[in-house]
């Protein structure tokens, strides 16, 4: 299956749900804040990538940096949701679960930051 992606739409979708962790955000305990906000930052940096897409005349050179604060950002939300299953907070099956999941968006991540850079990361 080839990898096809609606630039716009992943935009209004990162929109959607930057609005709904800044809600979430103000609402969370203490514990759960320092994860909701770095995912938050994950979400943000995805979006800068998408509208960099959009832009084909643009430096080449923000998809390396824009790929490599997006794992930082990454390994952040594991350290951080790790932590939340040492005190009890999340289950260990949703944090494999997570972790699952991040790194289908890697991949996914590494491919829009390749096809903008022009060769792979």
């Amino acid at each position: 299956m080839p990898f096809s992606i609606n630039l716009t739409d992943r935009i209004a979708e990162c929109d959607v749900s930057i609005y709904q962790h800044n809600l979430g955000v103000g609402l969370a305990d203490k514990d759960r804040t320092e994860l909701l906000k770095n995912e938050l930052s994950l979400i943000k940096t995805e979006r800068l990538i998408y509208t960099a897409l959009l832009n084909p005349n643009g430096n080449k050179k923000i998809y390396k940096i824009l790929f490599a604060k997006w794992e930082e950002l990454t390994g952040l939300s594991y350290e951080l949701g790790r932590d939340l299953v040492g005190i009890g907070i999340i289950t260990e099956g949703k944090y494999i679960e997570y972790c699952k999941d991040s790194l289908k968006d890697r991949e996914k991540m590494r491919i829009c930051c390749s096809m903008g850079y022009g060769e792979p990361l």
